[in-house]
């Protein structure tokens, strides 16, 4: 999911090639555009909460929460800290959120991947 909306939109706005892969993806049915009214209601809890990351990893942080993604991929250490955070970033449901392992070997990496399943064209 992305949103067109908020900080992390600002970001993605500077980068050409960031928005073409965007469109690829929304032609292939693979991205979905996330409802603005919801990344707003995520920003919004975020508002007043002290985070390890900071002010600068809020608008990702409030795009997970709106979109309900179970994993990260950064190789940024306190943002993922915050990720995972619960009283931060809640579950989904009774599912909890993960990190990606950018730095381990090619197997668990797959092995990651594998135990995740893709729901209605998008994976979680």
């Amino acid at each position: 999911m992305y949103s067109a909306t908020g900080g992390y939109w600002k970001e993605l706005e500077r980068s050409s090639r960031m928005l073409r892969l965007i469109a690829d993806y929304r032609r292939a049915d693979r991205a979905r555009l996330l409802a603005a009214s919801s990344l707003r209601t995520a920003e919004e809890s975020l508002t007043d909460v002290a985070t390890r990351s900071g002010m600068k990893d809020k608008p990702v942080l409030a795009l997970a929460m709106a979109s309900d993604a179970l994993v990260l991929c950064s190789a940024d250490d306190k943002l993922k800290e915050d990720f995972l955070d619960a009283r931060l970033v809640p579950k989904v449901g009774r599912r909890k959120r993960s990190v990606y392992p950018m730095e381990q070997p090619g197997a668990n990496r797959r092995r990651f991947l594998g135990r995740r399943r893709c729901r209605q064209g998008l994976c979680s």
